[in-house]
């Protein structure tokens, strides 16, 4: 037993990693910020690519990141630097669109964004990333048809929060979702929320 102690596999996964919207995307997506006083999206502070902010709503500061939450040299260096091999990168949590309810093309807009940014690092780095999708959880239709698009883009599951908006998982209109998941062979992880 002493011989095999400590144990060091040859990989490193961390499977519980998250990304952001990139700063370039924020003028984008600010049209949303005024009708969804909980949308998220990443500021650059001082024209700076290093250092970025997480604001709500109509501008509200929620903290500060790194240039690690979005740029993919970045993060691969920190991860790199305490041994990872693997990141299973996912949205951050409170940039899913859960609580939009009433325009299934914002949500599904929204969706495809974090999914164009989280499979391009992906696909940038494919030795090193895997990809999660991000979810138009209200809206069923919309929900297949972003879980087909990722799929064929090479990305291997989504990311759910634990209720959407407030509704369990448990509740019926959710159920074509994960029957789909299912279907295609993608993983869905659930992230705790609220």
């Amino acid at each position: 037993m002493r011989d095999s102690f400590p144990f060091c596999p040859e990989e490193k996964w961390d499977v519980h990693t998250h990304t952001t919207t990139t700063p370039q995307s924020y003028g984008y997506l600010e049209k949303y910020a005024r009708r969804y006083l909980d949308f998220v999206r990443v500021r650059r502070e001082n024209g700076q690519n290093c250092g970025a902010k997480l604001v709500k709503g109509v501008n509200t500061p929620m903290r500060e990141i790194e240039s690690n939450a979005y740029v993919g040299e970045t993060r691969w260096h920190d991860a790199s630097a305490v041994g990872i091999t693997t990141q299973v990168i996912s949205p951050t949590p409170m940039q899913l669109p859960d609580f939009i309810t009433d325009n299934s093309s914002a949500a599904a807009e929204v969706c495809r964004i974090l999914n164009d940014e989280n499979g391009r690092l992906a696909s940038d780095f494919p030795k090193k990333f895997i990809a999660l999708g991000a979810l138009p959880m209200n809206f069923p239709d919309e929900a297949i048809g972003e879980m087909e698009r990722i799929r064929a883009m090479g990305m291997r599951g989504v990311e759910i929060n634990s209720n959407v908006n407030g509704i369990d998982l448990d509740d019926e209109r959710f159920f074509p979702i994960f029957e789909a998941a299912d279907q295609l062979g993608l993983g869905v992880f659930i992230h705790p929320w609220n």
